[in-house]
């Protein structure tokens, strides 16, 4: 198996974190709904907040998609390494020789004739002087 990025206390502190700047936003989501933030300062302050959120989960779910990939290409991995012995075990051949008992032989037939100058190539008289 693929070793995880986060060990139980970094998986804990992101948790932590997280939980605290979601409950922080949702105060302000509250406190929104009478009046909404006039100076500069609280209104980056907010957006900074709800734009760390997004990325943590994004970022989150990048790692599992990559932990996911690093562990299929090892099933995949095993899987071809697992043919790959079976193959060369087999006692069979793995490419079949054909056997070819006798060539068969061209008779022509007597009714096929060719009269003279039937397979002579001919070109076609194109006078040019009506098109000039």
């Amino acid at each position: 198996m693929a070793q995880t990025v986060f060990d139980d206390n970094d998986k804990d502190i992101l948790d932590k974190t997280l939980k605290l700047r979601t409950r922080m936003l949702d105060v302000f989501a509250r406190k929104a709904d009478t009046e909404l933030p006039t100076k500069p300062s609280e209104m980056l302050a907010i957006a900074q907040l709800a734009g760390s959120i997004d990325k943590t989960v994004i970022d989150r779910a990048k790692v599992r998609a990559e932990e996911n990939n690093s562990q299929s290409q090892e099933k995949d991995r095993a899987l071809f390494l697992d043919l790959l012995h079976h193959l060369h075990q087999s006692p069979k051949p793995v490419v079949a020789e054909a056997a070819i008992s006798a060539m068969p032989a061209f008779t022509p037939r007597d009714s096929a004739s060719v009269a003279a100058g039937e397979l002579i190539r001919r070109e076609d008289d194109i006078d040019v002087s009506q098109y000039t």
